[in-house]
């Protein structure tokens, strides 16, 4: 059940959005989802949805730090 404390933990983006955050193309994306490597939701054989907790995630496990 959801309530109002973990509502924002459901917060789902498409493939398109999550394309725009990481400056990919939906197939780039998709192929990342059916590596394994970005957690998403499917809902049917084409409605894809990436929970935005998990977008973030991504995002901090995947920077790199650039030595001066």
């Amino acid at each position: 059940m959801t309530t109002i404390g973990n509502y924002k933990d459901l917060e789902m983006l498409t493939i398109k959005e999550v394309g725009k955050v990481l400056k990919l193309s939906r197939q780039q994306v998709l192929i990342l989802v059916k590596a394994g490597e970005l957690p998403a939701m499917k809902f049917n054989s084409r409605l894809y949805r990436v929970k935005k907790s998990d977008l973030e995630r991504y995002i901090e496990s995947n920077v790199f730090q650039v030595a001066l």
